[in-house]
């Protein structure tokens, strides 16, 4: 758990968010996945994907989606908190 005094030094990961619904096989049923694109580093993703994903709240600018990701079996409980960007 990252304390709240350390969010504002943590680098932002950029990339297309995505969220989608699915059949999961490891929770044996639907379940939506968000997921975080990262096409400059040529790779899939860019964080590891939030499972069981909900959107907490969604303002203009922000939004905030909660959920678990799974990392070597372990699973850890995770908010993500997301910058959108302003229309031009």
């Amino acid at each position: 758990m990252v304390p709240r005094w350390q969010l504002s030094t943590l680098k932002p990961v950029t990339g297309e968010l995505r969220i989608e619904e699915g059949r999961s096989e490891y929770l044996t049923r639907f379940m939506r996945t968000a997921r975080l694109l990262d096409f400059a580093l040529q790779r899939l993703d860019a964080l590891p994907p939030l499972l069981d994903a909900t959107v907490l709240w969604l303002k203009p600018g922000s939004m905030a989606i909660t959920g678990f990701e799974q990392i070597e079996d372990v699973d850890y409980a995770q908010t993500w908190l997301v910058a959108l960007p302003q229309p031009v």
